[in-house]
């Protein structure tokens, strides 16, 4: 996907990076799995600084104050609004 999008780690202005992004929508028919039956989201992602390079002090930031729901929610936010339109 490589997608690019802005995104904040505690209050920095960054950029995340979109390496996969699926959305399996609920098949209540099926009974393979508990994840096809209720549906899911696969997202994997790298954090950039602004300029666009890889930055591995951010992934810290985000491992050490647990912000890992938070990122996936600006960036899950966003990809919605892009999928929508």
């Amino acid at each position: 996907m490589n997608q690019i999008l802005d995104i904040e780690v505690d209050r920095i202005p960054c950029k995340a990076r979109i390496l996969t992004y699926y959305v399996v929508p609920p098949d209540p028919t099926t009974w393979a799995s508990d994840l096809d039956f209720y549906g899911y989201t696969e997202l994997k992602y790298e954090i950039l600084d602004r300029k666009g390079y890889r930055a591995h002090w951010l992934d810290k930031i985000v491992e050490q104050k647990n912000l890992e729901n938070e990122i996936r929610n600006q960036i899950l936010t966003q990809l919605e609004v892009d999928y929508e339109n």
